[in-house]
């Protein structure tokens, strides 16, 4: 599947922007979103594997995940899907509770059909952690997330 990528670091630090293309229909590319057998192929950084416990794809509905580290830790995970549109958008929180990792962000991922070609738009929108005295302290998270196949586009 042939890609173009592009991602924006020097907007708001809070936000990462990515966009990608794909050769192929945007509905291939929903499911690779919205399929944990999918998402366990691609989801995470390089070197991470994924376990999906509970995944309800529905507005309010839940994933949780753990993120296995090559170093050997586990990142507890949870998203809350806010908005699914098959097959143009889908947005959701990441985040929020003690039992999972302090990252919390919102994300919506818009999917446009591009000719029978597919154009993913993420926009990682940062909650204020860290963003204290050095405003770019938000970049470290994608330069720890850059690998991501689809994720940090």
């Amino acid at each position: 599947m042939g890609v173009k990528n592009n991602i924006d670091l020097d907007g708001d630090p809070r936000v990462i922007v990515g966009v990608r293309d794909f050769d192929v229909p945007r509905e291939l590319v929903f499911e690779a979103w919205t399929d944990p057998k999918h998402l366990a192929q691609w989801w995470g950084p390089d070197g991470f594997a994924i376990t999906t416990h509970p995944f309800d794809m529905r507005p309010k509905g839940i994933w949780r995940f753990v993120m296995h580290g090559p170093d050997g830790r586990d990142y507890e995970n949870r998203i809350t899907f806010d908005e699914i549109v098959k097959p143009e958008r889908i947005a959701y929180r990441h985040g929020g509770g003690d039992d999972v990792e302090p990252v919390q962000f919102r994300t919506p991922v818009t999917f446009e059909d591009i000719g029978g070609r597919t154009r993913a738009r993420h926009q990682g929108i940062r909650r204020g952690q860290g963003l204290g005295a050095d405003p770019l302290s938000s970049r470290p998270i994608c330069s720890r997330i850059g690998g991501l196949n689809f994720m940090c586009l």
